[in-house]
C-alpha cells in the first residue's frame, strides 16, 4: 500500500508538471503569434509609406529617381535608429529598381508570387549563448499595389528557448514544492479507505471476526465497497460462529451415546450374565449404534456443500406420491403409538427436486407428529397446489409448540422436551434445509397444548 501511495503522489506531481509546462508551451506560441502579427501591422506601416513615395514618381516600371530613394533611405534612418530594417523595391513582374544595403534576402518565387499583402518568415538565427537558440527571427512583409511590389524586411528578438528552460524550471519548482505535498494529501485522502479495508482483513485473518471496515468516505462507489466487504465479514462471522457451536453441539451429542454404549458394555463385562441379559445389552448396544449412525448420516448430509451441483441433478418428482408413500411407511409407527394417519393429497402435483431428500424431510415431519402426539388422536397429511407452489401440511393434535419456541426448533440438535424426544434434534433442521434446498420454505403455525401445522412450500412452475 505504501508502494502505491508513492506512485500516486508522482504521478500527481508529473502530472501537475506536464500540465504546467503544456500551458507554458502554449503562452509561448501566444506570444509568437502576437509579434507575427505586431510585425505584420508595423511593416505594412512601413510599406505604405514607401510605396506611396515611389508612385509619385510616375508610371510603374520606370527607373526611380535619386532623390526618392534617398528621401526613403532617409525615412528609414529615422523610422528605424537601430538600422536592423531594410527593403528592396521591385515591377510587378519581378524587376529590381531598388535594394537598400541591409537587404540580404533572396528574392525567391515565393516572395513574388504570394498574396499582394503577406508576412514571410525567412530565417531564424541563433545568438552566442545556449539560452539565445533560436532567438533572431527575420520577416519580410510584402506588399503589392499600383504596379510595384515593396519587400520590408525586419529582425525581432524572441527567445523561445530561454523562455521555455525558465518556463519549465518554474514549473519544476512548483510540481516539487506544491504539487508534491499536495499529492501526497490528496493520494493519502484517497487511499484512506482502502488503508482501512487493509487493516480490517488484516484483523479479521488474525481471528477478530467482528471487526468491520469503518465508514471514512463519502464516496458512494467506495461505500458500496466498503459495505459489500462488511457484510462478507459479517456472513464469514456468522458462519465461524455456527462452525463453532455445530462442532460442540455435535461432540457433545455424540458423546451421550457413545457414553451410554460404553457403560452398557463394561456393565456387562463386569460379571458373567446369562444369555438373556447379553441380548438386552447387545439390542441396547443396537439403539445406541443406530442413533449415531443416522446422526452422523444427517451431520453429513447437513456439511456437504454444493446446492448448485445437487440442483443440477434434479428431476421431476410426484410430490403427492411421495407423501403417500411416507405415510405408509410410517403407519405402523402410527399403529404402535395409537396414532391414526390420515391422507389428503390431490392427484398429479409435480415439483422439480430429490425423490429421495424430499422423502426424508416429509419422514422427519410425519415422525415427528406421531412422536408429539396423545393417543387416540390424528396426524393429517395433505398436499394441494397454491399458486406457483405446492403445498405439504402435516397437522398433529399433540402438545404443541410455544411461540417464544418456534425459531427455535429448526436450529441444528435444539430439542423443546429433552425427555420425551429420543433423536438428536436435528429433523427439523433437515426438514428446512432440505425445502431451502428446494427454493422453497418452511411455515409452523402451532400453540401450546393445540397441537402443530408445518407446511413445505416448494415451487412448481405451471407446465
Amino acid at each position: 500500500m505504501r508502494s502505491l501511495h508513492v506512485r500516486l503522489t508522482i504521478r500527481l506531481a508529473l502530472g501537475t508538471l506536464l500540465v504546467l509546462s503544456c500551458a507554458l508551451l502554449a503562452s509561448n506560441l501566444y506570444a509568437m503569434h502576437r509579434v507575427t502579427q505586431q510585425s505584420k501591422r508595423y511593416l505594412r506601416g512601413i510599406a505604405r509609406s514607401i510605396l506611396d513615395a515611389v508612385t509619385t514618381t510616375g508610371a510603374a516600371g520606370q527607373a526611380l529617381p535619386d532623390q526618392v530613394t534617398a528621401s526613403i533611405e532617409e525615412h528609414f534612418a529615422f523610422v528605424d535608429r537601430q538600422r536592423e530594417m531594410a527593403f528592396a523595391i521591385l515591377t510587378a513582374d519581378g524587376r529590381e529598381l531598388y535594394r537598400s544595403k541591409g537587404f540580404t534576402v533572396p528574392i525567391g518565387p515565393k516572395l513574388l508570387r504570394g498574396d499582394r499583402t503577406q508576412l514571410h518568415l525567412v530565417g531564424v538565427r541563433s545568438g552566442s549563448e545556449l539560452t539565445e537558440t533560436f532567438s533572431v527571427w527575420h520577416f519580410v512583409y510584402r506588399h503589392e499595389a499600383a504596379g510595384f511590389i515593396v519587400l520590408v524586411c525586419d529582425s525581432y528578438q524572441f527567445e523561445v528557448v530561454e523562455r521555455l528552460a525558465q518556463g519549465t524550471l518554474v514549473a519544476a519548482l512548483v510540481a516539487i514544492l506544491l504539487a508534491l505535498p499536495l499529492g501526497y494529501a490528496a493520494s493519502r485522502r484517497v487511499l484512506r479507505p482502502f488503508h482501512a479495508i487493509d487493516d480490517a482483513a488484516a484483523k479479521v485473518r488474525q481471528g477478530q471476526l467482528a471487526t468491520r471496515i469503518p465508514a471514512v468516505t463519502k464516496s458512494p462507489e467506495v461505500m458500496s465497497l466498503i459495505n459489500a466487504l462488511n457484510a462478507t465479514f459479517a456472513e464469514l462471522e456468522t458462519s465461524f460462529r455456527r462452525i463453532e457451536q455445530f462442532s460442540a453441539d455435535a461432540a457433545h451429542e455424540l458423546r451421550t451415546p457413545l457414553t451410554a454404549l460404553r457403560g452398557n458394555l463394561e456393565v456387562c463385562l463386569a460379571r458373567e450374565r446369562d444369555v438373556s441379559e447379553y441380548q438386552a445389552v447387545l439390542a441396547e448396544s443396537i439403539r445406541e449404534v443406530s442413533l449415531l449412525s443416522g446422526m452422523v448420516q444427517d451431520l453429513l448430509l447437513l456439511a456437504t456443500p454444493g446446492a448448485t451441483d445437487r440442483r443440477a441433478l434434479f428431476t421431476t418428482v410426484d410430490i403427492g406420491a411421495v407423501a403417500l408413500e411416507t405415510v405408509e411407511r410410517l403407519d405402523f409407527v402410527a399403529d404402535e403409538s395409537r396414532v391414526r394417519l390420515v391422507t389428503d393429497v390431490a392427484p398429479g402435483m409435480q415439483v422439480p427436486g430429490d425423490t429421495k431428500l424430499l422423502q426424508r424431510a416429509l419422514y422427519n415431519l410425519v415422525h415427528n407428529a406421531i412422536r408429539y402426539s396423545s393417543p387416540d388422536t390424528q396426524v393429517r397429511v395433505s398436499a394441494c397446489r397454491v399458486a406457483d407452489a405446492v403445498m405439504v401440511e402435516v397437522a398433529d393434535q399433540g402438545i404443541g409448540i410455544p411461540k417464544d419456541k418456534q425459531k427455535d426448533v429448526f436450529e441444528r440438535f435444539y430439542r423443546l422436551d429433552a425427555s420425551r424426544s429420543q433423536g438428536a434434534g436435528l429433523g427439523l433442521s433437515m426438514v428446512k434445509w432440505v425445502v431451502e434446498l428446494h427454493g422453497g420454505h418452511v411455515e409452523l403455525d402451532s400453540d401450546s397444548g393445540r397441537g402443530s401445522r408445518f407446511r413445505m412450500v416448494l415451487p412448481a412452475p405451471r407446465g
